[in-house]
């Protein structure tokens, strides 16, 4: 399956979701989603070096507000 964000031929390894978004990305595309606060998981585990650094990461993001 494609990059559902950038349409490149890259495989889609990452799912990108919010609240209001929930697409299928390739790697480049995820790290821009998690730069972005997107929730980022693995769609395959065998796929997970990426998923584990978003979510060591993800705890290192301050709370505005």
């Amino acid at each position: 399956m494609k990059c559902e964000r950038c349409m490149r031929a890259k495989e889609a390894q990452y799912r990108a979701y919010s609240d209001i978004i929930d697409m299928r990305v390739c790697a480049p595309c995820a790290a821009e989603g998690l730069r972005l606060g997107l929730t980022i998981e693995a769609l395959d585990p065998l796929h997970s070096s990426l998923s584990h650094s978003v979510r060591s990461q993800r705890s290192l993001i301050p709370l505005a507000g």
